[in-house]
């Protein structure tokens, strides 16, 4: 597109293949698509993406509604974890979702060698009345659902294997969010003006285009995503979506 960085900017003897000229004025979806690019991108790095998402708000089985700044607070408050994992997963009823809760879960704990500091998010997509349903079929014992108070909700003592806050994003936000900001560090490396092989440009390409066309509310399918949040320092450590892993809305 004529709005990509070339990477062969600069470079003399390399052969350069046009392609074919698009008379046609940018689509809404491309502009948008460019805004929310340049959204994600402002702030410091991560921390900007982190800015973003602790305005969404998040809805809980109880029926209390509160933004992720708001959980986030509240989580910390009770200090039990030097970092916290939020997994995002696909609709709680999806046929797919516990394998995809089970394949983030090990995703995610696996990159932080003591997992054990670690306190988990789960943030699915769809109404918070089906939380409960989910959290049987994925035997995740949900810290949030005893009390609308996080701060006075002791643990329980249920056998389940996986604690969890789990809490609905209606409108798929969280995952749209990381797939823009996933997207944009594609867009990234290829305005850095290194030298890059065509293969390499055509892998980057080919991510870029996989991460975002699943981006939309009525996608059929989910890859796997998750990101990690140091509390001390209050930012995003680490953020990962893997295209390979790929789970069915429904």
């Amino acid at each position: 597109q004529a709005d990509m960085a070339s990477p062969l900017t600069g470079l003399q003897h390399v052969a350069r293949v046009e392609a074919p000229r698009r008379s046609l004025a940018p689509s809404r979806n491309s502009q948008r698509l460019r805004h929310q690019l340049l959204k994600l991108q402002s702030g410091d790095g991560k921390s900007g993406m982190l800015g973003t998402l602790d305005s969404h708000m998040l809805y809980m089985a109880s029926g209390e509604v509160l933004t992720f700044a708001s959980l986030r607070e509240k989580i910390a408050k009770r200090g039990n974890g030097k970092k916290i994992a939020v997994l995002i997963l696909c609709n709680f009823l999806a046929r797919d979702v516990v394998r995809q809760f089970d394949d983030s879960l090990e995703r995610a704990l696996g990159e932080d060698e003591q997992s054990s500091g670690v306190e988990l998010v789960v943030v699915g997509a769809g109404p918070a009345k089906f939380i409960a349903q989910f959290c049987t079929r994925a035997d995740v014992e949900n810290l949030c659902r005893f009390s609308d108070d996080l701060d006075n909700n002791a643990d329980c003592n249920s056998p389940s294997n996986s604690p969890a806050y789990v809490v609905a994003d209606m409108e798929r936000a969280f995952y749209h969010d990381l797939t823009m900001f996933e997207a944009a560090r594609c867009r990234a490396r290829d305005a850095r003006g290194a030298p890059k092989s065509s293969t390499d440009i055509a892998n980057d390409f080919y991510q870029f285009s996989k991460l975002t066309e699943l981006s939309t509310k009525g996608a059929k399918h989910q890859y796997l995503a998750y990101f990690i949040i140091d509390v001390a320092c209050n930012e995003i450590t680490h953020s990962e979506m893997i295209s390979e892993k790929k789970y069915k809305c429904s």
